[in-house]
């Protein structure tokens, strides 16, 4: 079958496409997804007002054992600045990224010294993965175990808490805020973290100005009792709040995911382009949903993407630089296609080499190049509901990407 062959025609009415699309149309049109800035603004104020007037209670009272009142207090409070942090990070209240990045290290690294570059990243790859045995990393296993599987193969402290686990659950909630704390201290040993000292610094002051208050407004003692009640809650809160939304849920394991990614109506036209098999293609579907309006056209794919490169002008100087603001996930992914592509298709690998040979480019630009060309030809094959056509992809010279691109 070659690309003039189609698929299924493409969609038409309005109620065409997979139930994601649907669905995805009717939450766009219910305006579900518009970002709501004075409803934030007032969320802020109220949470951030709520945060000083917990500190200063905890300073009018002072010595007494009714600061363990303020210290449940403060542990709804901490609660609730980690769900505004949540919400930063997943867009919906900045448009910006500067902003994002921001508001989300002062509310979550300064406000609660939780790691917020370490949970955000963490927290994407849930998302990206929701309930994946080996790719979901909220299922890893440590004191919870989540399948039969990882049952049988703990050893130590799981193994002897796995039966009972269940009953367990709250008490060992208790530690989730203290978990939150000493994991976001680990990642700043990461070199991998982004903007590493700038989140070391916030975690710093935090942990500096909530230590110096406890200990110079209370004696040792109470200060140690007041930590304890405090994060002990903090912990319970937040559990309280995110374990519901995932009890319930199917666990995938690798083996189920190509399953369920070949039962989806885009799964033959992706599987037709060279380099990608049903796990990467999997990845790469998971990151361009199946909204098939969502890119008007190949460019805006390839700068969401981060494929296609940006050129800067300035009076008679002019650069071009690659694209830093851009899905990491799926450029990763197409990173990989991209090179797994090379030995599959003569063209992708007769575009690398001119990129190589005749322009000089470093090896991942010409990748990049390469994964440039063939996110057009997707785009163009899943509006038009074709396979890939090797000849067609890599009919025109090396140097432009192919019309249909």
């Amino acid at each position: 079958m070659n690309s003039s062959e189609t698929v299924r025609p493409p969609p038409v009415r309005a109620d065409a496409g997979s139930d994601f699309a649907r669905l995805s149309r009717k939450i766009q049109e219910a305006g579900l997804m518009a970002r709501r800035p004075r409803y934030y603004a007032l969320r802020i104020a109220a949470v951030t007002a709520l945060y000083a007037a917990g500190w200063t209670a905890f300073v009018l009272i002072g010595d007494s054992w009714w600061t363990l009142l303020v210290a449940g207090f403060l542990a709804f409070v901490f609660g609730q600045v980690a769900l505004l942090a949540h919400d930063v990070a997943h867009r919906q209240v900045f448009r910006l990224r500067k902003g994002r990045e921001v508001s989300g290290r002062v509310a979550g690294n300064l406000g609660i010294g939780m790691g917020y570059g370490w949970w955000q990243d963490k927290h994407t790859r849930h998302h990206a993965n929701p309930n994946h045995e080996d790719l979901d990393p909220d299922l890893d296993p440590d004191i919870f175990v989540w399948t039969q599987d990882q049952a049988r193969a703990a050893r130590g402290l799981p193994r002897l808490l796995g039966r009972s686990q269940a009953f367990l659950f709250f008490p060992l909630l208790t530690l989730e805020g203290f978990n939150l704390h000493v994991s976001g201290v680990r990642s700043l040993f990461d070199r991998s973290l982004k903007h590493r000292m700038w989140e070391g610094a916030l975690l710093t002051a935090h942990l500096a100005a909530y230590l110096g208050a406890l200990f110079l407004v209370l004696p040792p003692g109470k200060a140690v009792v007041f930590l304890l009640v405090h994060q002990c809650l903090f912990g319970v809160c937040l559990g309280s709040i995110f374990a519901p939304n995932h009890k319930g849920m199917p666990i995938l394991t690798g083996a189920e995911r190509p399953e369920a990614f070949l039962q989806h109506e885009d799964a033959e036209i992706i599987l037709s382009f060279p380099g990608l098999g049903a796990q990467l293609g999997a990845r790469v579907l998971a990151e361009l949903g199946d909204d098939r309006g969502r890119f008007a056209d190949a460019r805006g794919l390839k700068a969401y993407a981060g494929s296609s490169p940006i050129t800067r002008a300035s009076g008679k100087k002019s650069s071009i630089a690659r694209r830093r603001i851009k899905n990491d996930r799926l450029n990763h992914a197409g990173y990989l296609w991209a090179f797994s592509a090379l030995r599959a298709s003569p063209g992708a690998m007769a575009r690398y080499r001119h990129r190589r040979d005749e322009r000089g480019d470093w090896h991942a630009s010409a990748l990049r190049n390469v994964f440039n060309n063939l996110i057009g030809q997707l785009h163009h094959c899943l509006q038009h509901r074709k396979l890939f056509d090797e000849q067609t992809a890599f009919s025109t010279t090396a140097e432009q990407a192919p019309q249909a691109a």
